[in-house]
């Protein structure tokens, strides 16, 4: 939580948006991606996208 409010911080200071990407592996866990944008939440991030691996 602390580096990602850091960063927010610094993003805000700079002018500047701060984007947040989350790629979750096929395997990962619903609740860890749930976990990671309430971090985002608390931090007061709301520039999150999402991306997927495209099949092979």
């Amino acid at each position: 939580f602390q580096e990602m409010k850091r960063a927010k911080q610094n993003a805000d200071s700079g002018k500047t948006k701060l984007l947040v990407t989350v790629q979750a592996e096929e395997t990962a866990r619903y609740e860890r991606v749930v976990n990671v944008l309430d971090v985002l939440a608390q931090a007061e991030v709301s520039n999150v996208t999402f991306s997927v691996a495209e099949p092979e």
